[in-house]
């Protein structure tokens, strides 16, 4: 991570906290995160993707914008936490949740890829989450 992309990603986690300090609603947290992440690594769309219990395909818990169109498979996949290869125009990371794997955190570009290093970035990001 370069020190200049640490900087940035700092004042992003700092931007979040300071709106959400005496936020106390879990949803309104996940929807602000999302769309902030989402919008500090200029990707078309995000999603909260979840596994629950006995579900054969992954759950879309948040998504922005509404209504965007995700590879289920790929993230019942990573859900499963199976070999998967991720396409180069998208991110997906673990999101925790009381010491446990609760969900995947998903950028998606619709033109253009991401950079090397962007994922260790997003996961950063996920782990204040």
């Amino acid at each position: 991570m370069q020190p200049d992309q640490q900087l940035d990603v700092f004042r992003l986690l700092r931007n979040m906290s300071g709106h959400l300090e005496n936020v106390r609603d879990d949803e309104r947290v996940v929807r602000f995160c999302l769309r902030a992440t989402r919008d500090f690594f200029q990707a078309t769309d995000a999603c909260l993707a979840q596994l629950r219990h006995g579900d054969t395909q992954a759950h879309i818990v948040y998504e922005v914008p509404r209504a965007s169109r995700w590879d289920r498979a790929l993230l019942t996949s990573f859900l499963r936490a199976q070999r998967t290869r991720v396409p180069l125009d998208h991110l997906v990371v673990p999101l925790w949740r009381r010491a446990r794997w609760w969900g995947a955190l998903c950028l998606r570009r619709e033109h253009g890829t991401f950079e090397r290093g962007e994922g260790r970035l997003l996961q950063f990001v996920a782990d204040h989450v």
